[in-house]
């Protein structure tokens, strides 16, 4: 199943995937594309859903004893889709392809219903490698650079951190391209949150989402929260915001980063922090100005760690000093630390942050790497720690 963010490209990947089986030589009889977000299927029961292998193989007879592939874009339209998919695999004749925007395809009894036969695929908006790609400036990031090269990404780099990764705003007026993300937003409120989880403290949401776009890559405690509307009269519980955090996670909307321990009652006494979707769409969901550079800068270095697969947290260490990300790699089996910072020309900053990683060094036990990202500036500190510009560190090349 391919699950994310309406506006991410999720039916692209399924269009992608049948070009693939195309190439691979199946052909195009053994393949059925649905929409469910289409209005002409609109209140579709799963009874209704069972008819649709019966009319396909009607159509093609042949391919009833043919592997054939299913589909099912924005499946979490019809309630009850499970049982039907559960019986296409079982049937050993279908590969099912699914994608969806709601939590409802996340959750750990979809895995259960699926018998442990299902294969999760998160889609994000572009990274800034597929950002060039998708405008034809660059199609593979050679392994060296030359000064023709440096350019081309600086300056992807640039308009990439204005308007971020969502494909449909790529070529419009600055105006439309806020329009557009604050829309996918809205969506995800309404959509995926409201209507999925049947809430009606529309308010509360509201402010919780604006609080998140407002202060990202920082700490969001449901009780501070709560504090905040009680003061302005707004009617809600502590529990009741915890619930909205996570809902707007799940519909990845927003990442929470845990703190780093093992000891559970501090990581219940240091809340999460939040980080955005796209940073695009932080500055479309922004009512200032610009937002700032270095909070932006530090979650698109999230989002990066993310879709590489690292479990991500952060740390403070015993004697104050705060690490963004401390990375865990699944397939390495080591950790990596991570500090961001937009520029390190004060010296105050350049201490801070060389001394922030020496010390955690020491608290996670002999890091794999060490690695301050900055916007533009480059250094080998030695003791195992670099400085690396934002747009080597976004193209895996440093």
């Amino acid at each position: 199943g391919a699950i994310g963010m309406p506006g991410t490209g999720k039916t692209f990947r399924i269009y992608q995937k049948i070009k693939e089986l195309e190439k691979a030589g199946s052909p195009r009889d053994r393949m059925l594309y649905l929409n469910f977000d289409d209005d002409r299927l609109a209140g579709m029961t799963m009874k209704e859903l069972g008819l649709i292998p019966e009319i396909f193989y009607q159509l093609y007879p042949d391919n009833r004893n043919r592997l054939c592939y299913f589909f099912l874009d924005e499946i979490q339209e019809v309630d009850d889709w499970e049982v039907f998919v559960r019986r296409m695999i079982d049937s050993g004749q279908v590969q099912v392809y699914l994608t969806g925007s709601s939590s409802k395809l996340l959750s750990a009894e979809i895995a259960t219903s699926m018998r442990g036969r299902s294969v999760e695929t998160e889609v994000f908006p572009l990274s800034l490698v597929e950002f060039m790609k998708f405008h034809s400036i660059m199609d593979e990031v050679p392994q060296v650079f030359g000064p023709n090269a440096r350019s081309k990404i600086r300056n992807a780099l640039d308009r990439y951190f204005q308007i971020g990764g969502f494909p449909e705003v790529q070529d419009g007026s600055p105006e439309s391209w806020v329009s557009k993300l604050r829309g996918y937003a809205n969506e995800v409120l309404f959509h995926d949150v409201v209507e999925r989880y049947g809430i009606s403290n529309l308010p509360t949401l509201r402010y919780v989402m604006a609080r998140a776009f407002h202060n990202p890559c920082s700490k969001l405690s449901a009780n501070s929260i709560y504090g905040e509307l009680k003061s302005r009269g707004i009617k809600a519980d502590r529990e009741g915001v915890s619930t909205y955090i996570d809902c707007f996670c799940r519909a990845y909307l927003l990442f929470q980063v845990p703190f780093h321990s093992d000891s559970l009652s501090r990581k219940r006494v240091n809340p999460p922090k939040i980080y955005a979707t796209d940073v695009g769409m932080v500055r479309a969901m922004n009512s200032k100005q610009s937002a700032d550079n270095g909070r932006l800068l530090e979650n698109l270095v999230f989002l990066h760690l993310r879709r590489k697969g690292y479990e991500v947290e952060y740390l403070v260490t015993d004697d104050g000093y705060e690490v963004d990300f401390v990375a865990y790699g699944k397939l390495d089996r080591e950790y990596h630390l991570f500090q961001v910072s937009y520029e390190m020309v004060s010296c105050g900053t350049f201490e801070r942050e060389v001394r922030a990683l020496r010390s955690a060094s020491g608290t996670i036990g002999h890091p794999t790497e060490m690695t301050i990202v900055t916007w533009n500036e480059e250094r080998d500190l030695g003791n195992g720690i670099r400085i690396v510009p934002a747009w080597k560190f976004l193209v895996d090349r440093y």
